[in-house]
């Protein structure tokens, strides 16, 4: 599919199914760095009009060029060098889409449908701010931003008709209502995030809409004390987590890196330090983040995302029901984008056509301005039509059999347009409407 005239849709990123947590960390760009790589991807990779999606679980550019090729090949190049990493090495997790299957994944994003908590309404947020960026550095043409806020609506449509969002909602709200069962009040507890995935951002929001008394982070990634200050927490190093483990009554785990980053003697010692206050612990990680042996720990409350959501009652069933109609109704509002597409690009050529119609009726006119209204109109007629007529006799004198298809379809236009009775396939005519007598004059 072409989206403004010569130019096609191309996306190059990679998220959290092609590419483990510590690469997107090395691929993350923040707000200033996202700015100085959208005036890149104009100098070097030749995009006019282009966005950078990075967040936790993705680090995306969507954008339109005249050669999707070179312009991928570039862009991804751009990415994995400032990983610090040669394109090469990275192989598909490093994803190029153009054409359909760019469009596809476009709408689908600010929905939810391609992030790790299937419908979490944040990514929508953060794909305005990047468009915000875009247009900021004049990296936002028409064509682009009538795909995104074709993706925008589409999104709004997907939350209201299905029950996509409510399983995120539902999670946040389960979580905190089993950390008023354990400890009555939120007003007076201590919130620890560690990593800030879909997972980690949603409970760290919904907390402190909640009312708890205060929230910090901590993580491995250089970009957690960034997502930090934006938030407005407080942040701690790695190498301060049993501290922080100390004074947190809830922790949060979404980091995801496939290794163990708080262990059951650690725990152990924090809870002493605690004189043996409770700790709840939510891991809402995959793979996990946390030590099953803490489940052993008296006063340790270990809960898994899937523990949540049984709560919940957002089973894996649930959301996939809910899944399948939001796709559908992804493929209808494909379906609209392109037909409106279709239509867009076909009035510039009715608009020629009538300019040409009428340029020519000009010129019968002056050249016979004695001509009666039959002579004038039939000089019309033969003004019209010789042009057409001398290119088809033209094409089909130098074509040969494998142009035959082509004729079928130019005879089956003629005849949608002009109501023509032409030979259709198979040696028949194309059924030809009844006449109007009206419109014929007869």
């Amino acid at each position: 599919m072409e989206e403004g005239g010569s130019t096609k849709l191309l996306v190059v990123g990679a998220n959290y199914r092609s590419a483990e947590a510590e690469l997107r960390d090395r691929l993350f760009l923040d707000a200033a760095a996202q700015m100085a790589f959208l005036e890149r991807l104009r100098v070097e990779a030749g995009m006019e009009q282009a966005i950078v999606l990075s967040t936790c679980d993705r680090v995306e550019v969507q954008g339109l060029t005249a050669d999707p090729i070179q312009a991928g090949r570039k862009v991804a190049a751009m990415l994995s060098g400032g990983a610090g990493v040669e394109r090469a090495a990275l192989g598909s997790r490093i994803y190029e889409m153009t054409g359909e299957e760019a469009l596809a994944h476009v709408f689908g994003v600010p929905a939810g449908l391609d992030s790790q908590m299937l419908g979490e309404a944040q990514i929508a947020g953060q794909m305005k701010e990047a468009h915000l960026r875009a247009r900021e550095l004049g990296l936002m043409g028409q064509e682009l931003d009538q795909i995104l806020q074709a993706a925008y609506a589409t999104a709004r449509r997907i939350r209201a008709e299905t029950e996509i969002g409510e399983g995120p909602v539902s999670i946040a709200a389960a979580a905190a209502q089993v950390a008023r069962d354990l400890f009555g009040n939120l007003a007076e507890l201590h919130l620890l995030v560690l990593g800030l995935g879909d997972v980690g951002e949603l409970l760290l929001q919904h907390f402190r809409q909640v009312g708890i008394a205060s929230a910090e982070m901590a993580g491995p990634s250089r970009r957690v004390g960034q997502e930090a200050a934006r938030l407005g927490v407080g942040f701690r190093e790695m190498a301060d987590i049993e501290n922080a483990l100390v004074r947190a009554d809830i922790v949060v785990t979404d980091v995801g890196l496939g290794r163990t980053l708080i262990d059951a003697a650690q725990l152990r010692r924090a809870l002493k330090a605690r004189r043996y206050r409770p700790i709840l612990l939510i891991d809402g990680s995959i793979p996990p983040d946390t030590d099953p042996q803490i489940e052993r720990l008296e006063q340790a409350f270990l809960y898994r995302l899937e523990d949540i959501e049984r709560l919940a009652r957002a089973n894996r069933r649930g959301r996939e029901q809910a899944a399948a109609g939001a796709r559908a109704i992804l493929r209808e509002e494909l379906a609209a984008f392109r037909k409106r597409g279709a239509v867009r690009e076909a009035v510039p050529g009715v608009v020629a056509l009538r300019r040409r119609f009428e340029a020519e009726r000009e010129a019968v006119l002056a050249a016979h301005p004695q001509a009666n209204a039959a002579e004038a109109t039939r000089l019309l007629l033969q003004r019209l039509l010789h042009g057409p007529s001398t290119a088809m006799r033209q094409i089909a004198e130098q074509g040969d059999a494998a142009d035959l298809k082509d004729w079928v379809t130019v005879n089956r236009v003629l005849h949608s347009l002009f109501d023509l009775d032409v030979p259709g396939e198979g040696g028949g005519s194309a059924p030809a409407r009844p006449v109007d007598s009206e419109r014929t004059g007869s």
